[in-house]
């Protein structure tokens, strides 16, 4: 049976067999991981374009519901990450060494 993973509710895992569970984990694990890597590419990209990180880690903290602190850290990690190890964020963003693009149902 396939599932798609963004409209699944608790009654479709409760009836999943074991296979449907394991590659609906696998599915989530991926898109989360891409989602991340969007996360932090877009800070980086939001902290080029305000050129100054303290404003931007304002403007982050509000629109993430996070504290100011929360927001430096975040503003901090994407710097490093797309400045220091950028190949990390693209192989658990974007999945290079898999097809561009792969169905989210399972």
């Amino acid at each position: 049976m396939l599932y798609n993973l963004f409209s699944l509710c608790g009654e479709d895992i409760a009836r999943m067999s074991d296979h449907a569970s394991v590659e609906t984990m696998a599915v989530a694990r991926e898109a989360i991981c891409r989602a991340q890597a969007i996360q932090v590419r877009t800070i980086a990209r939001l902290c080029k374009i305000r050129g100054q990180t303290r404003w931007a880690a304002d403007e982050i903290a509000l629109e993430l519901c996070v504290s100011r602190q929360a927001a430096a850290g975040l503003v901090s990690a994407a710097a490093e990450l797309t400045t220091r190890l950028p190949k990390a964020v693209v192989r658990h963003g974007e999945r290079r060494d898999r097809p561009a693009h792969r169905d989210q149902s399972v």
